[in-house]
């Protein structure tokens, strides 16, 4: 379903589990009586791009999500700083623009390798021309962590940002009307927040 409009109110808004039951009522032509029907998440831990390197590290965070998630006994700091210098090799500059994204899987394959983790990590570029809504939620099922770039998510919240898709939330209304909405970790916050694929840029990438 495609979205309509985005209202103010939502503009430059965290979408997070307060606001969400009212998001496709004001967004997308849905009913009054609006219920969730499915919903799937893994259990990561969330790491803040604040407690780590240089302000553009939201790629670099991401990574060390992904990491941490299947190699819970490796040092966190550890971790990062071999993503970190990982990420120098492919132009990364943390003060400034971060990491190209032509550079997300080679950095994150480099960094599992590295740990012994045994994953071969695929790239897809540009929502709904490379990859769709489903690529997302076939590797969430299948218990596969998704990293997210976007120029922009639609609503001038994220914007040139990376996040961890761990998860998402299919809702329901009265007439059938389905919408899903990923659920992420932003590397800004320390509970997950959400995202309509519905309404971020055409410039997008996932690695998983």
């Amino acid at each position: 379903m495609s979205s309509k409009r985005v209202t103010s109110e939502f503009m430059k808004t965290r979408l997070t589990m307060t606001n969400i039951g009212e998001y496709p009522r004001q967004n997308y032509d849905f009913g009054f009586t609006l219920h969730q029907v499915a919903r799937k998440q893994i259990f990561a831990p969330i790491f803040l791009q604040e407690n780590y390197g240089k302000d553009s590290d939201c790629t670099l965070t991401s990574i060390l999500t992904m990491v941490k998630y299947l190699r819970k006994e490796l040092d966190t700091h550890e971790i990062y700083n071999q993503i970190e210098k990982t990420a120098k090799k492919y132009l990364y500059n943390g003060a400034t623009y971060g990491t190209i994204p032509f550079s997300h899987r080679t950095i994150a394959q480099k960094v599992f390798n590295h740990f012994n983790i045994n994953h071969q990590f695929k790239t897809k570029y540009l929502k709904n021309v490379g990859f769709d809504l489903w690529d997302i939620l076939k590797e969430i099922d299948a218990g596969n962590m998704v990293m997210l770039s976007m120029q922009n998510d639609g609503r001038d919240y994220y914007r040139s940002h990376t996040v961890t898709v761990i998860g998402y939330v299919e809702f329901c209304d009265e007439l059938g009307h389905l919408i899903y909405l990923l659920q992420v970790y932003d590397n800004w916050n320390s509970s997950y927040s959400f995202l309509d694929f519905e309404t971020i840029s055409t410039l997008s990438e996932i690695v998983y």
